[in-house]
């Protein structure tokens, strides 16, 4: 009987994930945004970058992950890939999680202000068309 109820219990949770991205796009206009990010000059792969409205922006979200060569692509919350960001200014988010074990908290490996939408150096404006954008990244300030 227990058994039977977990079963029902993994079923249903496994389900309300699945469905919750399976609704229908909306209608934003977005702009290709791509762009590199290096360490000390060099390319480095597995960071991820946000890009966020700035205060009192309309606007939603966009990220994406660098590459082998640092590469990136931005994916906006429209639910299409690669799709890029909404127009207007955004504050650059840029960080990196070693890997962890499953609900430990991971410890940052860039520097703090990067991955702090304040205190980041970066800004960016999306216009339209495409866009595409460069972070260079330092291990120390």
């Amino acid at each position: 009987m227990k058994q039977n109820h977990l079963s029902s219990l993994a079923f249903l949770l496994i389900s309300i994930i699945a469905l919750s991205g399976c609704g229908p796009k909306r209608n934003i206009e977005v702009h290709m945004v791509t762009g590199k990010v290096t360490l000390d000059d060099a390319p480095i792969k597995g960071v991820y970058i946000q890009f966020i409205p700035v205060e009192g922006a309309t606007g939603e979200l966009a990220a994406g992950y660098s590459n082998e060569d640092g590469s990136f692509k931005l994916s906006s919350s429209n639910g299409d890939p690669d799709t890029g960001a909404m127009l207007g200014d955004t504050f650059s988010k840029v960080y990196r999680a070693p890997d962890a074990p499953p609900g430990s908290r991971p410890k940052e490996t860039l520097l703090p202000n990067y991955a702090d939408a304040k205190k980041s150096p970066f800004r960016a404006t999306i216009v339209k068309g495409k866009n595409s954008f460069e972070f260079a990244l330092k291990s120390r300030l």
